[in-house]
């Protein structure tokens, strides 16, 4: 964790690599109308599991994973496989849903887009038309 330009560039590097795959897969994932599974694997991902697992992890590095409570325990365990069920449930649709799509030819949805805001053929500007 030096403060020097290489790591300063490799951050940078990263940043740019991170924000350029979220970008692309956005294209897809919308490509294919598939958004609100995806963010909903990522909720379930971010709010859900990811704070119990590191609640473990820094149990377990502190040496206090011993003296969780064993209700505490089953409750985390309960939460874990039902957002795993979830999950499992979700990626099933996901598959249902593609399957679907399989064989159709689908129209790219940002082209669709920008085709519809430069499409100015029945564009009738009248200045003084209040």
């Amino acid at each position: 964790h030096k403060n020097s330009w290489r790591a300063r560039l490799e951050w940078i590097g990263i940043s740019v690599l991170v924000l350029t795959l979220a970008w692309t897969l956005t294209l897809f994932v919308n490509n294919l109308g598939m958004m609100s599974v995806v963010l909903g694997f990522l909720a379930i991902l971010t709010s859900i599991l990811l704070p119990i697992v590191l609640y473990i992890v820094m149990c377990k590095k502190r040496a206090t994973l011993k003296s969780i409570p064993k209700l505490e325990c089953l409750l985390m365990i309960v939460i874990v496989l039902s957002a795993l069920a979830v999950l499992i449930a979700n990626m099933i649709k996901m598959g249902v849903e593609l399957e679907e799509y399989h064989g159709r030819k689908i129209r790219n949805v940002t082209i669709t887009e920008l085709d519809n805001m430069f499409q100015c053929s029945d564009f009738n500007f009248k200045p003084y038309d209040f």
